[in-house]
């Protein structure tokens, strides 16, 4: 029988500040340090559970807006930071057609939405932002 996994071990921890220590805690400044913690460990226990899986997905996400081609391999280690920036160098040329722009738009949002949940778990993603 195995124990809990390091994700499951990282929201117990941060249940247990939020939940158990953050409402004892009689000084404002460590109740916030607190719930910092607790918001920290959500985000590690978050990006720890499909970080790769997530990197993947923008990669092949990115290759289709800046790289195109048909087949592409599996995503590099380190990958991912050579695309962005090729994507910020052809958005500030003005490189791209209306169309590829929107898909450009929509890429963008996405990578933010994501990156939203893993840094700010309570942060209201749902919202329509445009």
């Amino acid at each position: 029988m195995s124990g809990p996994s390091r994700e499951e071990v990282l929201e117990a921890v941060a249940r247990f500040l939020e939940e158990d220590v953050k409402p004892v805690a009689k000084e404002p400044a460590l109740a916030f340090r607190v719930l910092v913690a607790g918001s920290l460990l959500r985000s590690v226990a978050l990006e720890t559970r499909d970080s790769e899986s997530r990197e993947a997905r923008e990669v092949a996400s990115l290759r289709a807006l800046v790289a195109p081609h048909p087949g592409p391999p599996p995503a590099a280690r380190g990958e991912g930071d050579g695309l962005r920036a090729l994507l910020c160098e052809k958005i500030r040329a003005r490189a791209f057609s209306a169309a590829e722009l929107a898909r450009v738009r929509a890429h963008v949002r996405e990578s933010l939405v994501q990156e939203l949940a893993y840094t700010a778990p309570r942060f209201d993603t749902g919202a329509k932002v445009e």
